[in-house]
C-alpha cells in the first residue's frame, strides 16, 4: 500500500484482506464467509475493460524496457 495513492484499496477490500490475514486462525472467515463478503460480490471488470488494462500495463512496461535500454546504452 505504499506506493499506492489514498483511495486505490477500497474499504471493502481492506475489510477482507484484513480478515483474511489475521494471525490466529479461528478469527479469519470461512470461504462462505469470504463469498459473502461485500467486496467479494462487489464490480467485476468486463472483458474489454480488463483486456485494455493488461495492454496499458503491457505499453507502460514497454516503455519503460525501452527508457531503462537507452540509458544503459548512453
Amino acid at each position: 500500500m505504499k506506493n499506492k495513492p489514498d483511495g486505490f484499496f477500497s474499504q471493502e477490500f481492506k475489510s477482507l484482506i484484513n480478515g483474511l490475514l489475521q494471525l490466529e486462525p479461528s478469527h479469519r472467515p470461512s470461504m462462505a464467509e469470504v463469498m459473502e463478503h461485500p467486496w467479494y460480490k462487489g464490480e467485476t471488470a468486463t472483458e474489454e475493460s480488463a483486456k485494455e488494462e493488461m495492454l496499458m500495463r503491457k505499453e507502460q512496461i514497454e516503455e519503460q524496457a525501452e527508457l531503462d535500454r537507452a540509458e544503459k546504452q548512453a
